[in-house]
């Protein structure tokens, strides 16, 4: 009955860890189908479910598709910055241990989740990807990218983390202030941490979370990664022998396959672990096949 009882133990999956994805979803539905799948597989085996915010302004399939798969959502404006803080507020309301953030045109292997849990059971804040792969959906092309630094693709954060350094409060400045690191000019409006609140502000919100800049489409990670590093969060940087995470690109990404870097990858490789179904959706987006 012991050696049962390890099997099993074995074969569980969530290994005491939850994991909520989170998505922003524009357009694209061919394309969010493949991430949707994607999740459907990673819920099979972890302890992971997923939580996207769309826009009322996407009148593609998206809606649908995430009600067809199970996948819960909210709806804001299409301005990518304020979409993630509003999605992120609505997200921290869920309980998780980490939150994973995921485009709806990534996709992850099982053995990322594998990697990652073990750096969460050791208390890990901020984990990312150091290699990964684009994965053009057109041509079937694929190539490796690596680097020293952090991906966008598949950061995690710790959900006491995010509780603790990702969140902010409006307030107007009384009097100006500055020194090494930030100014501060009397009459404008900022969102700062609340332990800056010491410095001459008048407050004018509750505490929200909020890692991206509002007014920005752009940028996103080198912004979310700044204000984790303000606040002494350094990344966790994981590098694979083999990438288990890829960006599917196709011709209405703002960014161009031919535009991005890296090395010929072998796309079999790259579909090694993927459902059946992942598989039959990528091919059918082929333009050669």
């Amino acid at each position: 009955m012991r050696l049962l009882s390890s099997l099993l133990d074995n074969l569980t999956p969530n290994r005491g860890m939850k994991i909520l994805v989170f998505t922003p979803i524009w357009k694209r539905p061919e394309i969010t189908e493949v991430y949707c799948l994607g999740i459907l597989r990673l819920k099979q085996k972890f302890n992971i479910d997923a939580f996207c915010v769309i826009s009322p302004e996407d009148d593609s399939h998206n809606r649908l598709l995430l009600e067809k798969y199970g996948i819960e959502y909210c709806e804001f404006r299409n301005k990518l910055g304020a979409k993630k803080n509003f999605g992120l507020n609505e997200a921290m309301k869920k309980d998780f241990d980490y939150l994973m953030e995921l485009n709806s045109d990534d996709i992850v292997k099982d053995e990322l989740i594998e990697t990652y849990l073990d750096l969460m059971e050791g208390g890990e804040d901020f984990i990312g990807l150091g290699n990964f792969v684009f994965y053009d959906s057109n041509s079937g092309k694929s190539k490796e990218c690596t680097s020293t630094t952090l991906f966008g693709i598949g950061r995690a954060y710790k959900k006491s983390m995010l509780e603790n350094e990702a969140c902010k409060v409006l307030v107007e400045c009384t009097e100006s202030y500055g020194d090494e690191k930030v100014y501060y000019k009397r009459g404008n409006r900022y969102w700062i941490h609340p332990a800056d609140m010491k410095h001459c502000h008048l407050l004018l919100s509750d505490v929200e979370y909020r890692l991206w800049d509002d007014q920005a489409d752009r940028g996103m990670d080198n912004y979310s990664q700044n204000v984790l590093k303000s606040r002494g969060v350094l990344p966790k940087v994981v590098r694979t022998e083999e990438p288990l995470a890829f960006d599917v690109k196709s011709e209405t990404n703002l960014w161009k396959y031919d535009e991005m870097p890296g090395q010929s990858y072998l796309t079999g490789k790259l579909f090694i672990g993927l459902s059946e179904n992942e598989k039959n959706v990528l091919n059918a987006l082929r333009k050669n096949h």
